[in-house]
């Protein structure tokens, strides 16, 4: 039991996906690291737009945001520490078309 405590408020990422009027999107995050290559991209829950994914401490990480309709998020540099969650917190604005 000791060990899922640790593992729910111990190292890893929490993820928060909002637009400009701060209402959560369903985003696909990726994260790109020192991962396993079959850990697959997850999305954030459609109430809080928002996930958490455990995570090796003190690596750097570089996350990517996609969600339909808006332009592409991509943070480079996330570091996680040992005993806590990264938060990491984005605004989607929306993609914008390159057709006349």
């Amino acid at each position: 039991l000791f060990r899922l405590g640790e593992r729910v408020t111990g190292a890893g990422l929490e993820l928060h996906v909002r637009d400009a009027a701060g209402r959560p999107l369903v985003a696909r995050g990726e994260i790109r690291g020192a991962l396993d290559p079959h850990c697959k991209p997850q999305f954030t829950d459609p109430v809080h737009g928002a996930y958490r994914r455990i995570l090796p401490p003190g690596d750097d990480y570089g996350v990517v945001i996609r969600c339909d309709g808006y332009a592409d998020v991509r943070r480079e540099g996330v570091s996680v520490p040992a005993d806590r969650p990264a938060r990491l917190t984005v605004e989607m604005e929306p993609a914008t078309s390159s057709l006349p």
